[in-house]
């Protein structure tokens, strides 16, 4: 039967009519040919499917379909799209599907959990549906995980034994610096108030099991329950650090009061970013003081649903109002987006146990003790203990880091030793101009004394970090973005930078320089700080502060360019200024920086803008310009202005329309981080962001070459009177073009695979000629500004992007 004969039998189940799109999507309900005619894609989204049986026939009949939306539907079994095997993406959000068939794991595709408008190539998107067999947490480390999981639950059901019910759940208290959140804490365990109680700094980690908590009404479930409370500071300082600490799956209790009220947005929207569905409190705190004090209700209620109404006026002064606090938290236990009640199999809450008990003694453990306590259960498969290590570090039971020089001696962690030691750092008086040096750390962690004015989890807990895990805290540090290091040994923290620029800005706006407007619907703290880092070879030192940097190029001749965010507008306004042909170039190595950091933040808005020619305080959004390239509409009309305006001028000043090009063909194909779990990826689902940091690597690679390759062909005829010579060298590096373009494909192909041998030996004989002082090569480049330093960066590039091929098959 043809495809389209397949289309209208699948019309008359749903009562909808297909229509036929060039682009697809998961918001769209149609199909998608391929050149040949054939069915490519598919969207049943929102077709109120809630069984497949009258479906799967039909669907395994399209030889040629790749992408199958079924998002936004009824369906709650699954197991019969194991049939489908010609799929190379299948989008499954937003269904109320509770468990994951094993079979459903045969099919040769990953799992991801993120949200997306467009099915990833080679994966199964499971985000937002109410999983419990296995929890999301697990489903986000890929589907060695799952297949573990399942067999584990499997195994443990076969021998006749029971899952074990996990009754605990992290709290999370936050909100702005003297909110009271350390006061409602201590209320909480019926603890006197203080008038005087200093600010939190850091994290304080405090359980509680349930009988602890005043007020708290007792039944059989609740008196094993334990509530582990994470009150966090709430100083700007520490917003960027807390990144890392927060989780999904828990309980957030916002504090506010009348002097913080204006920031109550910004930690609603700090929640949902690292919260994702956790059900939040929010608690409008010292009504002794100011009886009147109250917040829209109503509405905050309708934009953040995760409240659903759990509003509490208190004062942690006379204790009013705390009773309905202790509600909403039992309450809560049994929303969806709170993990209290996970099940574990036996052996895992067993190893679980004693890796509280191994961390709480040791502070830390070594892998090979992790594995010995794995050992003593029956789990022996490296897949299964990697999953539950994960599992329990994104529950904040443990602390696991994997990438560190010290990983085999440092492998599981206590929670507690680690926030103490990373605040000890961030509040330091030796870190307060963001700077500090390793033989700081001895003072720091071991030595400085705590401000009596401050109240900090180190003052109750002392730990002594000895050298090695000086350098471990600053190796988690680096790893989470919150500092780097720079080649004269000093370790910079962004987040503690000054709030302004200590020297005058240069004028990068005397000429007409490039502009860019980056919009956000809530802009994080960490923003800047990961931009810093990822840019941190051409900050100027004495031109970089908390919320913006002054770049200065060090390989495009004349280069200059400024990111400056604005807390209030929420905005980061890029300006580059420099030759047209480079300014472009450098302001894509931004750009792309910052997309990729956005990316790692779910449902970010962002939208951008760009100034209108002449009228350098008039926008124009990148998206609307980029609608009328796309329907070939190069008139832009300005009603404002009675102005009109050409559409490939405006984005050709930004980005070339091959970038461009390039880019709308690529976006969707990225693979990209999801926020949601903390958890680092075992070896087996790295290819996720392998694939991801690859793509950044050649694409500054073919960035850089372009900009090289003109310079030389700038000089060629100069330096080369030959013009069979000359005709020779523009040969070569066409065919060196050919070559990157060539590692490109291999990295974005629907199943990325190994360079060619002739790849790699053209690239490597390119780098070799450069440098040889024989070759006609070296010789144009001795005429091109910076042409040693711009090729070692290019074979730095190139160095980085070899080893991620060599993961890939041999095709």
């Amino acid at each position: 039967m043809k495809d389209l004969d397949l289309i209208k039998l699948i019309e008359d189940k749903v009562n909808i009519k297909l229509a036929l799109f060039e682009n697809l999507s998961s918001i769209n309900t149609g199909y998608k040919l391929n050149a040949q005619g054939d069915v490519s894609e598919l969207s049943l989204s929102k077709c109120k499917i809630s069984s497949l049986y009258l479906f799967i026939d039909i669907l395994s009949q399209f030889k040629h379909l790749q992408i199958l939306y079924l998002n936004d539907n009824n369906l709650s079994d699954v197991a019969l799209l194991s049939k489908l095997t010609q799929l190379k993406a299948l989008v499954l959000l937003n269904n109320p599907i509770n468990s994951i068939p094993f079979i459903l794991t045969n099919l040769p595709l990953e799992f991801e959990w993120k949200n997306t408008d467009y099915g990833h190539i080679g994966f199964i998107t499971l985000y937002n549906n109410p999983l419990t067999d296995p929890p999301p947490e697990i489903v986000a480390q890929g589907k060695e995980a799952v297949r573990s999981y399942l067999l584990t639950r499997q195994k443990a059901e076969a021998e006749g034994q029971q899952m074990q019910v996990l009754h605990e759940v992290k709290v999370h208290l936050v909100g702005d610096g003297m909110a009271g959140k350390t006061s409602l804490l201590k209320q909480l365990q019926g603890l006197a108030f203080d008038k005087n109680e200093s600010q939190t700094h850091g994290i304080n980690v405090v359980s509680l099991q349930a009988p602890q908590l005043k007020g708290c009404k007792i039944n059989n479930e609740l008196k094993e329950s334990i509530f582990h409370f994470w009150d966090f500071g709430g100083q700007e300082i520490m917003h960027a650090s807390h990144q890392f600490f927060m989780s999904s799956r828990s309980i957030y209790i916002l504090l506010l009061d009348s002097r913080t009220d204006s920031n109550k947005y910004y930690w609603l929207r700090h929640i949902e970013k690292y919260g994702a569905k956790s059900p939040i409190i929010v608690v409008m705190n010292k009504i002794d003081e100011n009886p009147s004090y109250n917040i829209q209700q109503q509405s905050i209620n309708q934009q953040f649903p995760a409240i659903n109404n759990r509003f509490h006026r208190v004062s942690c002064n006379s204790g009013e109002g705390l009773d309905g606090v202790v509600l909403s938290l039992i309450a809560v236990l049994n929303d969806e987006g709170c993990l209290y009640g996970a099940e574990f199999p036996p052996a895992w809450l067993a190893v679980k146990k004693a890796l509280v008990t191994a961390t709480a003694q040791e502070r830390h453990i070594s892998r090979n003790r992790y594995e010995e306590l794995c050992s003593e259960q029956g789990i022996n498969d490296a897949h299964e203990r990697d999953t539950l290590l994960g599992y329990l570090d994104n529950l904040g039971i443990v602390f696991y880091f994997k990438e560190s020089h010290f990983t085999n001696n440092i492998y599981v962690l206590d929670p507690h030793w680690v926030t103490v030691g990373v605040y000890r750092i961030v509040n330091s008086a030796k870190t307060a101009n963001g700077i500090f040096k390793l033989a700081d750390l001895e003072y720091i962690l071991n030595q400085e004394e705590i401000s009596s004015s401050s109240y900090t989890p180190a003052q109750k807990k002392h730990f002594i970090y000895k050298g090695d895990e000086q350098r471990y805290l600053v190796d988690i540090m680096k790893q989470f973005e919150l500092c780097y290091e720079e080649e004269n040994g000093r370790f910079i923290l962004p987040s503690n930078l000054s709030k302004e620029p200590q020297t005058a800005l240069p004028n990068l706006e005397d000429e007409t320089p490039l502009r860019f407007i980056m919009q956000y619907d809530y802009l994080p703290a960490p923003i800047i700080p990961r931009l810093m880092i990822a840019m941190k070879d051409d900050v100027v030192e004495e031109l970089r502060w908390r919320y913006g940097m002054v770049l200065q190029s060090k390989n495009l001749e004349g280069v200059q360019a400024s990111v400056i965010a604005n807390q209030e507008k929420k905005e980061i306004t890029i300006i580059v200024k420099g030759p047209d042909r480079y300014r472009r170039s450098y302001f894509t190595i931004i750009w792309n920086h910052l997309r990729t950091i956005n990316q790692r933040f779910e449902n970010l808005q962002v939208k951008e803008f760009i100034p209108l020619p002449g009228y350098p305080n008039e926008f124009v959004e990148y998206e609307e310009l980029l609608g009328h390239a796309r329907n070939g509409r190069d008139n832009y009309f300005s009603g404002k202005l009675g102005q009109a305006f050409s559409v490939s001028t405006i984005l050709n000043s930004i980005i070339s329309t091959e970038e461009r090009y390039r880019k709308s063909e690529n976006m969707e194909v990225q693979i990209t981080f999801s926020p949601i779990i903390k958890v680092e990826p075992p070896v087996h689902t790295q290819n996720v962001t392998v694939q991801l940091e690859l793509h950044q690597h050649i694409e500054e690679l073919q960035g850089r070459f372009r900009i090289l390759k003109e310079d030389l062909l700038d000089e060629v005829e100069i330096e080369l009177e030959d013009p069979k010579e000359q005709k020779r060298l523009f040969n070569e590096l066409n065919k060196v073009e050919n070559a990157i373009t060539e590692m490109a494909e291999a990295a974005n192909s629907e199943q990325p695979k190994r360079l060619s041998s002739a790849v790699r030996e053209r690239l490597d004989g390119f780098l070799e000629s450069l440098h040889n002082p024989d070759s006609r090569l070296n010789k144009v480049l001795q005429a091109v500004e910076k042409g040693a330093e711009r090729v070692k960066t290019l074979s730095d590039i190139y160095q980085k992007c070899k080893p991620f091929f060599e993961q890939f098959p041999i095709s």
